[in-house]
């Protein structure tokens, strides 16, 4: 075997071996896919899978930009002062309501305000979702984005949200999410 072969050699199973790690590798896209999924039916007897997720940076003052109308909208209160902010979309926050009051999903126009006891009813998964996903990702880095965040209030609309967040900078994770299998979408 000649030299050239060995370094080949080498390298498929150097290659090999990476792509096997990569296959396994907890990222924090799969962190919250997985954890979602679990902490949905766990609590709710609820089928969730995530079938589209983004990243991004957002700043401070671009924040209502970025977000979109008629949307539940939970203030988060995390250690040293944080403020952050999980927005749930009508679609998913009446399905995730429906789930746990009637157990049907079906699918509804949004004819009403969002109110306190929807709010109450959507945080603990946000809550379950931040918390169980936090230790998995391999990056310390992308656990600590999910970590030690709890529910706090809900707020009355987007000014309002706007007005507690106060960092110059926010990673933005948005995930659109199917409900019981077709029955409801919602991010």
């Amino acid at each position: 075997m000649s030299v050239g072969q060995v370094s080949s050699l080498v390298q498929r199973k150097a290659r090999s071996g990476r792509e096997s790690y990569d296959a396994r590798a907890m990222t924090l896209a799969r962190a919250l896919r997985l954890t979602l999924a679990r902490t949905a039916e766990r609590r709710m007897a609820l089928s969730v899978s995530v079938i589209g997720q983004t990243r991004s940076t957002v700043r401070g003052v671009d924040v209502a930009a970025a977000l979109g109308d008629d949307l539940l909208l939970l203030l988060l209160e995390g250690g040293a002062g944080r403020v952050g902010l999980a927005a749930l979309d009508a679609d998913l926050a009446m399905g995730l309501v429906q789930a746990q009051t009637t157990g049907r999903i079906k699918p509804a126009e949004m004819n009403r305000p969002f109110t306190a006891t929807d709010a109450a009813l959507c945080a603990p998964l946000v809550e379950d979702l931040l918390t169980n996903g936090a230790p998995l990702p391999d990056d310390a880095r992308e656990g600590a984005l999910l970590a030690g965040w709890r529910f706090g209030v809900r707020a009355d609309g987007l000014r309002t949200a706007c007005l507690a967040l106060d960092m110059p900078d926010y990673d933005v994770l948005t995930l659109s999410l199917d409900l019981a299998a077709g029955a409801g979408r919602g991010g």
